[in-house]
């Protein structure tokens, strides 16, 4: 029989556990690679382009391709609920997701219009 783990302990196991098996993401190593290994290049406006602040009407328009009854969060709610909220939520939800970009990290935000929605979904 192995240990058990409760709560927090569960979480932290994973993360030594991968943390150990995968590595630090501070740690690199060089790669030898010939000078023409990429033979398409992008031009210094499309370089530009891919590295600026997701617009908001991309985060729509990614919402809305969305099938309906697709990628349900952790309430179980699908991206149905997402668009049929979209006139009251949009500007926390893009908020949030422009964050998700710049910083990498899920905000807390992101939870609470989650919940959000499914109270509004739930009346």
């Amino acid at each position: 029989m192995g240990n058990e783990f409760y709560d927090e302990e569960v979480a932290n196991k994973f993360v030594d556990y991968f943390h150990n098996f995968l590595g630090s993401c501070d740690e690199t190593y060089p790669i030898d690679m010939p000078d023409d290994i990429f033979k398409t290049k992008v031009d210094a406006m499309t370089d530009l382009h891919m590295v600026r602040d997701v617009l908001k009407y991309e985060i729509k328009s990614a919402l809305f391709d969305i099938k309906d009854d697709k990628a349900p969060g952790p309430d179980g709610f699908t991206s149905k609920n997402f668009k049929a909220s979209w006139d009251i939520m949009r500007n926390d939800l893009c908020s949030v997701v422009q964050e998700l970009f710049i910083s990498g990290k899920i905000l807390d935000q992101l939870l609470a219009a989650m919940w959000s929605i499914s109270v509004l979904v739930r009346l």
